[in-house]
């Protein structure tokens, strides 16, 4: 207990730049959980409800159906991930958990003033990154998307890695 005192006096107080993308990133996790808690307590979709929500999704690209083949795509793509998505439902939660898992085991430690957080926090990223792949076709993939993944998860690496200095052990 006096070690960790004589730590945290040594390394000086917890910057501000830590404290608030700390906050970004359990606020960010916070609802990654809930998404979570929520898909464990609603389950796989029936046959029934899979149909039920195919007829929604065509029904609302229709509306917006300009009559280009691009919006016939994305029909049957969104179609292919909900299909993919529920086939591998319980993956899917439990990918999910180990990713908020190891998020939130990163950012808690990197507040504590551990590095061994911002190792977790790589990790976190890197499978949050390439997760889908686990249980989606590569095709099915969107790009933007990914690239806004990869972007931000850059972003968060980089500024954690401007806090390093302040982090002991």
């Amino acid at each position: 207990m006096s070690e960790e005192l004589a730590n945290a006096v040594e390394s000086g107080p917890r910057p501000v730049f830590l404290k608030v993308i700390s906050i970004l990133s359990f606020i960010f996790l916070g609802f990654q959980a809930l998404k979570l808690m929520l898909g464990f307590i609603v389950g796989k979709l029936s046959d029934d409800e899979m149909i039920e929500k195919k007829v929604q999704l065509t029904k609302l690209y229709r509306m917006i159906d300009d009559g280009s083949d691009e919006v016939t795509e994305v029909i049957r793509t969104s179609g292919l991930v909900l299909e993919q998505s529920n086939d591998n439902y319980w993956m899917v939660q439990f990918l999910t958990a180990l990713i908020v898992g190891l998020g939130v085991y990163g950012v808690v430690n990197m507040y504590n003033g551990k590095k061994i957080g911002f190792h977790f926090y790589i990790i976190y990223s890197l499978v949050a990154i390439g997760g889908t792949y686990l249980y989606l076709s590569p095709e099915l993939v969107s790009m933007p998307s990914l690239l806004l993944e990869i972007f931000f998860s850059g972003l968060f690496i980089f500024m954690y890695s401007k806090n390093l200095h302040w982090m002991k052990k």
